[in-house]
């Protein structure tokens, strides 16, 4: 899907249980600024255990406990 977008900078979002959160994954496909700021979109796809972004004591947490299974 990234391919179709023509902005410089795409970021990966997640929806979870109605909410929207980072994951941290950007890909910037060339250096453009506007405004001294590089123009970006959001794609956004449900959340999954591969977008566990650890930020928070409670990510770190849950990312040992999904270790731990897996």
């Amino acid at each position: 899907m990234a391919a179709y977008v023509t902005s410089p900078m795409i970021t990966l979002m997640y929806e979870k249980n109605g909410k929207m959160g980072f994951t941290g994954i950007s890909l910037v496909k060339r250096l453009e600024f506007m405004h001294e700021v590089i123009p970006w979109v959001s794609l956004i796809i449900p959340w999954t255990t591969e977008l566990l972004n650890v930020n928070t004591q409670e990510d770190l947490k849950l990312a040992f406990r999904l270790c731990r299974h897996e």
